[in-house]
């Protein structure tokens, strides 16, 4: 999957931090939201999905 998200034949996709985390750090890809209640310490400017809007998660 995160071979297609970089060659660009997928453009959304989900992905644990640790695998897409290299890719957000040097540009080469954006993250649009983390999978949490609050923002990561590790990516302190992608917001969280609650933050975001989707209430409950």
């Amino acid at each position: 999957m995160l071979t297609d998200l970089m060659g660009g034949s997928v453009h959304v996709a989900l992905s644990h931090t640790p695998v897409s985390g290299p890719h957000v750090k040097s540009g080469r890809m954006r993250g649009i939201g983390i999978t949490d209640h609050e923002r990561s310490s590790t990516f302190p400017t992608i917001p969280s999905v609650a933050e975001q809007g989707l209430t409950g998660y």
